[in-house]
């Protein structure tokens, strides 16, 4: 659904609105034809889209800013390229979740697919910016090849979880799966479980919590109910991955 965005809607009429194209099952059809569509807001710089958006892919594709809402699922690589604003999911986002994102704000009330904040395949790296919510679980390879931003997986997240990551930071608050961290060379992940710590990572003590508490706090700003009690548990600090350059982390709360 490339290019209906706030910004690109912003002064048209319901009926242009709903005539905008959009591919479904490789066919043009009108986007009133897939969805209902509304405007809302004091500037009518929010775009609601409800009934069965799950066809649609790249819902928020290079949005810059406004507000876009989805009252239902998305398809794959929501958010892609996205340089600012504010994405909102109230479903399931399908796989590809932020491809290629620089800026603003991805949440996701339900569900995300695999290669959440990921590099594509081809890619070198991934996210480069903003941040993504994931109320729910998270299927594999989350920040996989991430450069920069903030991802947050309120559920469990699957195998692969900041695989080659290059920068920036995940937390799982319900665990990830098996190679988390696996060619990681700069970074942050922090998660409550782990199933295996990597070959190339290094115990190194316990972890200082208080960049994590500022994070904590900025994502209770965002509406996000925070762990606190991780903050009175000994953090377990391990480095790698050092058979690529060593300067990520995995931080594990017990």
């Amino acid at each position: 659904m490339r290019g209906v965005l706030p910004e690109t809607v912003l002064g048209r009429a319901k009926s242009e609105i709903n005539q905008l194209a959009v591919r479904v099952d490789g066919r043009k059809v009108g986007l009133g034809q897939v969805c209902r569509v509304r405007l809302a807001g004091r500037m009518e710089d929010e775009l609601l889209l409800l009934g069965d958006t799950s066809c649609l892919d790249h819902t928020g594709w290079n949005m810059q800013n406004g507000r876009l809402i989805v009252k239902g699922n998305s398809g794959w690589g929501a958010g892609d390229g996205m340089r600012g604003g504010v994405l909102e999911v109230c479903g399931n986002a399908g796989d590809c979740l932020g491809k290629d994102m620089q800026g603003g704000t991805i949440h996701v009330t339900g569900c995300a697919g695999d290669w959440c904040g990921a590099a594509e395949a081809g890619e070198k790296r991934g996210m480069t910016g903003g941040t993504i919510l994931v109320d729910g679980d998270a299927g594999r390879g989350v920040g996989a090849g991430m450069r920069s931003g903030l991802i947050w997986v309120g559920g469990h997240a699957g195998d692969f979880c900041a695989w080659r990551m290059l920068a920036g930071t995940v937390i799982c608050r319900e665990g990830a799966g098996k190679f988390a961290g696996t060619g990681m060379k700069r970074g942050s992940m922090v998660t409550s479980r782990l199933e295996d710590v990597p070959l190339g990572f290094r115990a190194a003590g316990k972890a200082d919590p208080g960049w994590l508490h500022l994070y904590l706090r900025a994502l209770e700003g965002m509406g996000i109910s925070m762990p606190y009690e991780w903050m009175d548990l000994s953090l377990s600090r391990y480095t790698g991955d050092h058979l690529e350059m060593g300067k990520g982390e995995i931080i594990i709360i017990p």
